[in-house]
């Protein structure tokens, strides 16, 4: 009799472990690869996006600046909410005592800045310079040709 009442404590155990890792475990694993998948960027005639985990959608019209920095003159910053992974920072973070959204790896340069008109500060980066550095150029020709962004 013992021996039954063992199976059965012990199979509990593991549905009980099993069922843990489902509550738990797949969405962790989830928000990790979702956040450190590179997010899309897409400049349609009006618009810039950002797809992924923590999305960005910005018109043209909203956009009061625009403008590249190097890594180095980065403000500190702490994370609000949104993932930390490696190198990888995605979602909203603290930075000279505001709230700016970030999708950067860090210590690569360059580093877009985007000002938009109500004050939200925005920073994009890619792993690949040249690509950052593509969708700067793309960003900055349409909002010109739109809106007349001008430095």
């Amino acid at each position: 009799m013992s021996g039954i009442i063992n199976y059965i404590k012990k199979s509990t155990d593991v549905k009980i472990v099993g069922f843990v890792f489902m509550v738990l475990g797949i969405p962790a694993i989830l928000l990790v690869y979702l956040g450190y998948k590179e997010p899309k960027v897409k400049i349609d005639t009006n618009t810039f996006k950002l797809t992924g985990i923590f999305r960005i959608k910005l018109p043209f019209s909203e956009i009061a600046k625009a403008d590249t920095i190097v890594w180095s003159k980065m403000p500190k910053y702490k994370r609000i909410y949104g993932i930390s992974l490696d190198k990888v920072h995605r979602g909203k973070f603290r930075a000279n005592g505001r709230d700016v959204h970030f999708s950067i790896h860090s210590g690569v340069s360059p580093v877009i800045k985007i000002v938009a008109k109500d004050g939200s500060v925005y920073y994009i980066n890619r792993k690949n310079a040249t690509e950052t550095r593509q969708i700067f150029k793309r960003l900055k020709n349409d909002c010109d040709t739109t809106f007349g962004l001008a430095e």
